[in-house]
């Protein structure tokens, strides 16, 4: 099928401590559909939350944890 797409987001990177960096993102994701089977939707929407932290332990050990949905 064609399609025509459209993706914006917007984010914020930050250093919380001298050791801890986070980072919060979110995204939409706008898909139209030009031509397709009949009874499928026409255009889908798709919205994407993330949220990161970094904890940069020693100069060799780093730990991340994510969240997203």
């Amino acid at each position: 099928d064609n399609s025509v797409a459209h993706r914006v987001g917007v984010g914020v990177d930050g250093i919380l401590t001298a050791r801890l960096s986070g980072r919060v993102q979110a995204d939409g994701h706008l898909r139209r559909y030009t031509a397709g089977a009949t009874g499928r939707k026409s255009t889908v929407n798709n919205a994407l939350v993330n949220a990161s932290l970094k904890y940069q332990a020693t100069r060799r050990l780093v730990g991340r944890l994510g969240f997203w949905r």
